[in-house]
C-alpha cells in the first residue's frame, strides 16, 4: 500500500486521455486495415465500434470539450495559487527573519547600553 502513488489532477487526465489516445490509435489502425484489405474484418468487432462511435452525437463532444476545457483551466489555476502561497510563505519566512534579526540586535543594543550605565 506505500508504494502506491497518488496522482495529481494533472497527471491522472494526462493518464486517462493517453489511455484514450492509444485505444483510439488502435480502432482506427484496424479500420484503417480492414479498409485496406490488410487485414480481415470481424462482422461482431465492427458493430461493437459502430455502435461505441454511434453513441456520441457532436453535442456531446462539444460538451466534452467544454468540460476538459474547464477542468484544465481549473487545474491550472490551482496550480497558480498553490505557487503564489508558497512564495506567500518564503516573502513571510524572510520578513520575520529580518524582524527577529533586528529584534535579536536592538536588544542586544539595550543591553549594552544598559552595562555600560552600570
Amino acid at each position: 500500500m506505500r508504494d502506491q502513488k497518488l496522482f495529481t489532477n494533472k497527471e491522472m487526465m494526462l493518464r486517462n486521455f493517453k489511455e484514450v489516445i492509444d485505444n483510439l490509435s488502435d480502432a482506427e489502425s484496424y479500420i484503417t486495415d480492414v479498409v485496406n484489405g490488410k487485414r480481415q474484418g470481424n462482422s461482431d468487432l465492427g458493430r461493437m465500434l459502430d455502435d461505441a462511435m454511434g453513441q456520441f452525437s457532436t453535442d456531446d463532444m462539444e460538451y466534452l470539450e467544454k468540460i476538459v476545457a474547464s477542468n484544465f483551466e481549473d487545474a491550472l489555476m490551482i496550480n497558480s495559487l498553490a505557487r503564489l502561497q508558497q512564495n506567500q510563505l518564503r516573502i513571510s519566512e524572510k520578513l520575520n527573519n529580518i524582524f527577529a534579526e533586528s529584534f535579536n540586535t536592538s536588544n542586544n543594543n539595550n543591553t549594552i547600553t544598559s552595562n555600560n550605565a552600570n
